[in-house]
């Protein structure tokens, strides 16, 4: 079982919200605002929110498989419709199966339970990274350790052809 993080490894909010990637977790705005202060402050960003470089990849390879992609993401519940409704918008050609926690805390222990399993994720601050695999964002370049590190769309590319699709063909356009 591979589940997917969605913010930063399929949807790109830290652009959306600041026009960049943000290079620390924590990082404010000149008016001192992190990226939950300034979603809250304009919630409808979590629908016009461009994907992320990888998004269009990751839909292609589970219409191959023609299987649901497992999302566990962190939504605090005033986050959630608008989050459902860019995953209706923008996996269209997949069924997404949604797991919202209200803090990483419970998604690294839902996680964690189910034995085997992966997570494509960008979170720094995790208890553990030994099945994780870790989209490398400016923020956690830290992150030492993780079951594998996706640096770039070729990493992306190679890890969906033999981790996910384990040698199927991919859809020719």
């Amino acid at each position: 079982m591979i589940f997917w993080d969605l913010d930063g490894v399929i949807r790109d909010i830290s652009k959306a919200t600041f026009g960049y990637h943000i290079p620390t977790w924590d990082h404010r705005d000149a008016l001192g605002k992190n990226l939950v202060q300034k979603v809250n402050d304009n919630i409808h960003i979590l629908v016009s929110a461009p994907p992320t470089e990888y998004k269009d990849m990751i839909e292609n390879a589970y219409s191959i498989l023609d299987e649901p992609i497992h999302i566990l993401t962190v939504q605090p519940r005033r986050w959630q419709a608008y989050t459902k409704l860019w995953i209706l918008n923008l996996l269209r050609n997949v069924e997404a199966k949604i797991t919202m926690f209200q803090n990483v805390s419970d998604k690294y222990k839902y996680f964690a339970a189910i034995e085997d399993a992966l997570l494509v994720e960008d979170h720094p601050c995790l208890p553990s990274y030994k099945r994780v695999v870790l989209v490398r964002r400016p923020w956690n370049s830290s992150v030492n350790h993780a079951h594998k590190v996706i640096n770039n769309v070729s990493d992306m590319h190679f890890f969906l052809t033999k981790e996910v699709l384990g040698g199927k063909e991919e859809k020719e356009d």
